[in-house]
């Protein structure tokens, strides 16, 4: 059995945050990006903590398939895990898991094409042979 929980497939795919607030703190740059992403929520990787349960708004860099354009898509979510601090190259960074309860059907829907065409196949287990 596949310890994958998710009902939606997802994307190992690094997109920038290109925006970022916290409805109890200020809105101040800060460098976010997803690790994965599904319709339904991302992983993210930020140089801010985010406490569990905190609202967010998100603003995502999307790479459009089959194109050099890129569009911003308009998220809102909870934070449903905080990992705590990790260093990633160098730099002090924490990581988090949103799970988008704000979002329109049409940026759900950008979001899983997107996936669809770039989704990561996940193995089953490590003892398996390729």
């Amino acid at each position: 059995m596949s310890g994958e929980r998710r009902g939606v497939p997802r994307s190992e795919t690094r997109f920038m945050v290109r925006k970022i607030h916290h409805e109890d703190q200020e809105q101040r740059s800060v460098f976010c990006e997803t690790r994965n992403i599904s319709r339904n929520g991302a992983y993210c990787l930020c140089t801010q903590p985010f406490p569990e349960f905190a609202r967010i708004r998100i603003t995502l860099e999307l790479q459009m398939p089959d194109s050099d354009e890129k569009e911003d898509l308009d998220c809102e979510g909870v934070v449903v895990r905080a990992d705590g601090k990790t260093e990633v190259s160098g730099q002090e960074m924490y990581g988090f898991a949103v799970f988008f309860d704000r979002m329109s059907e049409e940026n759900r829907e950008k979001i899983e094409d997107y996936v669809k065409q770039h989704r990561v196949v996940e193995k089953e287990s490590d003892d398996q042979e390729s």
